[in-house]
């Protein structure tokens, strides 16, 4: 089921369970945060934010899915969820501290994506063991560490939720119409790679008004789908409309054809008149 994304720009409030352990009726089974935050008692830290914040965006009603580990080692208790070097809404951003990856120098990082600006920029919520409880960043790819010089980005984790982003277009298909692999394509009609059922879809948020007129639709938010060409969905009434246009046509053109066999009988017998 889908979920709307309503990105995190505040500390988490008090009582919110993603944000406390579970020995004090929480969800997380992260350790306590230092200094650690009267409302939320696993801040201030990345892991036990992060932790929290990954499964409060799914909505799932526990801290089922990444492990409160060395930030570091995320990546590997990822267990089955998917990994990549490209930015994507909800996702876990994890750095390695140092070279072993077992915490003796240095433990890493880990921060979720908040909102993504570009391929290249980010903004970031986080928490910091032994500093602020709660900030936001925004956060630039530059070299590939994504503003953190002294670690190394390992890349980011994807969140399993399917999410609705805040400002997401709803486009609805009226009647089965050709999916193509460009917008190119869907402009000229040619080599349509999919046939998109009628139906409620998402417009992919990387462009969500079209791009040269053609519009890219997709059942996954966070996912580019295919392009069609928004003249070839016609609405209920638009084909009604066609139909009784056509229709109307049929009648002119059937009343020009008596009206010119009515003219050719006057021109012959004009003719005969004349010999």
């Amino acid at each position: 089921m889908a979920v709307k994304f309503i990105p995190r720009l505040t500390k988490p409030e008090k009582n919110n369970k993603y944000y406390i352990r579970k020995q004090n009726g929480g969800y997380s089974e992260a350790v306590i945060g230092s200094p650690t935050d009267k409302d939320c008692n696993v801040l201030s830290n990345c892991v036990g934010y992060a932790y929290g914040r990954f499964n409060e965006i799914g909505g799932f009603g526990s801290c089922k899915y990444l492990k409160p580990v060395n930030a570091e080692n995320f990546i590997e208790y990822k267990g089955d969820l998917k990994s990549g070097m490209t930015a994507k809404v909800g996702a876990c951003m994890v750095w390695q501290g140092g070279a072993t990856l077992n915490g003796s120098d240095g433990a890493g990082h880990v921060a979720i994506v908040e909102k993504v600006i570009s391929d290249t920029e980010v903004i970031t919520s986080e928490s910091i063991w032994g500093g602020a409880a709660f900030l936001t960043r925004t956060r630039k790819k530059g070299n590939g560490n994504w503003d953190e010089p002294n670690k190394k980005f390992l890349g980011f984790i994807y969140n399993p939720a399917e999410l609705i982003i805040e400002g997401d277009k709803m486009y609805t298909v009226y009647q089965d119409i050709n999916g193509y692999n460009s917008a190119a394509d869907a402009a000229a009609r040619k080599n349509p790679t999919i046939v998109n059922k009628k139906g409620e879809y998402y417009m992919y948020h990387k462009y969500p008004n079209g791009y040269n007129g053609m519009y890219n639709i997709t059942k996954n938010p966070n996912s580019a789908g295919s392009w069609i060409n928004p003249a070839d969905n016609k609405k209920p009434d638009d084909i009604e409309t066609l139909k009784k246009e056509n229709a109307e046509l049929k009648t002119q053109l059937d009343s020009l054809k008596n009206t010119t066999k009515t003219l050719e009988s006057k021109i012959s017998a004009v003719k005969e008149i004349l010999k």
